[in-house]
């Protein structure tokens, strides 16, 4: 498919809106990340890159990395945090910004590119940041700082009766989600205590 073509195709699907359009130009677009030609073409219009990011995130993957723009990473970061785990080699600030706009995006960050300060925001952001943090970033000088958040988070599950009370919204049952991450990562933690 050429870039006509593959344009005629993407108006069509977004001014008819049809179940028959999506399928069709959903598959042409999967077959974008094979055509690098057409990719690098595409990516010229910054627009247009812009509405095939709001169709699948996956394209920035494909598109040469000196034609995204931190606009076009910031676009997508607003309504996709963990998009930037798409994003090749991102910068420190492009971490950061995913994390403020989502603390748990720091689970499609890669370790690598982790540190400290970042996982500190995620926590004192939002608490259950705490399920996602790489256990290599806990040393001796920042173990007191994840204990804390750790009992600060037990703290907010915890009822009148010592009992964890939570009620999951999809079932009604009394549970959490992330409650073996939790068991785990108490348990590195004093594992860490006690060398």
């Amino acid at each position: 498919m050429n870039e006509k073509e593959f344009l005629e195709l993407f108006n069509r699907y977004l001014k008819e809106n049809s179940i028959v359009d999506y399928w069709e130009f959903d598959d042409e677009f999967n077959k974008l990340k094979n055509n690098k030609d057409l990719v690098k073409k595409l990516s010229q219009d910054k627009d247009l890159v812009f509405k095939l990011i709001e169709h699948d995130a996956l394209f920035i993957l494909w598109m040469p990395q000196e034609l995204l723009t931190e606009e076009m990473i910031e676009h997508i970061l607003k309504r996709r945090p963990k998009a930037i785990q798409y994003i090749k080699n991102p910068t420190e600030e492009m971490c950061l910004k995913a994390i403020s706009i989502n603390a748990k995006s720091i689970r499609y960050i890669e370790n690598s590119n982790l540190n400290f300060e970042m996982i500190k925001q995620a926590v004192d952001q939002d608490l259950e940041a705490l399920m996602y943090i790489p256990y290599e970033i806990i040393n001796k000088k920042n173990v007191k700082y994840f204990c804390k958040k750790l009992a600060e988070l037990l703290e907010e599950f915890v009822n009148e009766e010592g009992r964890i009370q939570i009620e999951c919204d999809d079932c009604g049952f009394e549970h959490w989600y992330y409650q073996e991450d939790f068991n785990n990562l108490m348990i590195y933690l004093l594992n860490f205590i006690g060398e």
